[in-house]
């Protein structure tokens, strides 16, 4: 664990994921290599290095490293794709499966992008519908962080069937989320969102003609256009934005993102969410939760773009998300989009 023990709460300890080494093994054909997509793996990183076998024989010697803050990405050449790698720890060896990149099934479509657990499928829904009608959105790319109420195939076939959407791919993910890192420091604990992002950049979205990144109860604003078409037309191809929180008229229970109407001020949330060309300069850089693209992060802000946080479309999973907020006032703005772009059946 990269926090030291006084600063490991008992959250940090519980939540940890110290376990993983490997999230997805797939071939680059255009590059001739073995990609894995891992978590940082610290003082694991020996372990399987050193451990590590292409076709019966040691690949530690054809093996890059490419390491970020939450995700590692190794490359270990190969002239063909293998049917497995193998790693060997102490007397047991373990066959890695190398799947294949899937450039060709989102191929110039508008891709939207999250993570999500045992989310009620309504709100799913009702998250892509509104994003297809307000932004033009054509491609989904959902993460399943181990939902217990809907296997990842039953939940692609519901999503498939919404009108507007001509791809979707649900990823299943049954991997540990990991919890805060430990004091003011924010040491890296939380490595399976942003080494998702950036599997689905290297293995499902390259050719796409741009992905936003925004969570199920996140919605973006209407009213300066399409997100995507903005994120193609940006000079590096990346458009990031900021939000506002809005709230439901009465809390107690979870709501869907149209039954919020009302803002509490305007008080700006910190963390932007973005849109992306993966084929462009922006593109090449890992990808983040909410700063990708590294030092082309602040040239990308847009402040005629944003999103509005739906409050109460939560499970409560991070904190109690139910609650009555006081000093309410109504959100025009928010109640003309919905309207307009996700109306009552």
């Amino acid at each position: 664990m990269p926090a030291p023990k006084a600063m490991r709460s008992k959250g940090y300890v519980e939540s940890f994921d110290a376990l993983t080494l490997i999230y997805d093994c797939f071939y680059d054909d255009r590059a001739r290599q073995v990609v894995l997509v891992c978590p940082r793996l610290i003082n694991l990183w020996p372990v399987l290095r050193n451990n590590l076998r292409l076709d019966g024989e040691p690949a530690r010697k054809r093996l890059r490293r490419s390491k970020h803050l939450r995700v590692e990405v190794l490359r270990l050449s190969a002239p063909r794709r293998p049917a497995f790698i193998e790693v060997g720890i102490g007397d047991a060896s373990h066959e890695v499966p190398v799947g294949s990149q899937e450039f060709d099934l989102f191929a110039g479509r508008n891709v939207l992008m999250a993570i999500s657990k045992d989310n009620p499928v309504e709100w799913i829904e009702d998250w892509a519908r509104y994003h297809i009608s307000a932004h033009g959105a054509d491609g989904l790319l959902l993460i399943d962080n181990g939902s217990s109420l809907y296997s990842p195939a039953a939940l692609q076939g519901r999503l498939a069937a919404i009108p507007g959407l001509a791809v979707c791919r649900v990823i299943p993910a049954p991997f540990p989320y990991g919890g805060p890192g430990g004091g003011r420091l924010h040491l890296p604990a939380k490595f399976l969102q942003t080494s998702m992002f950036n599997l689905a950049q290297l293995r499902f979205l390259h050719r796409a003609r741009a992905v936003l990144s925004v969570d199920i109860d996140e919605l973006v604003w209407p009213g300066a256009g399409s997100i995507f078409d903005a994120a193609a037309g940006s000079a590096f191809g990346m458009v990031s934005f900021f939000g506002h929180w809005v709230y439901p008229a009465s809390g107690g229970s979870a709501k869907l993102q149209r039954d919020h109407g009302f803002r509490l001020g305007r008080k700006i949330i910190p963390n932007p969410k973005w849109c992306i060309v993966p084929d462009s300069l922006a593109g090449q850089f890992s990808w983040a939760i909410h700063r990708p693209a590294g030092l082309l992060y602040p040239l990308s802000i847009r402040r005629r773009f944003g999103f509005w946080h739906c409050y109460a479309t939560s499970t409560s999973w991070k904190h109690n998300r139910k609650r009555e907020i006081p000093d309410l006032s109504p959100c025009s703005e928010l109640a003309e989009a919905i309207r307009q772009h996700l109306p009552s059946n």
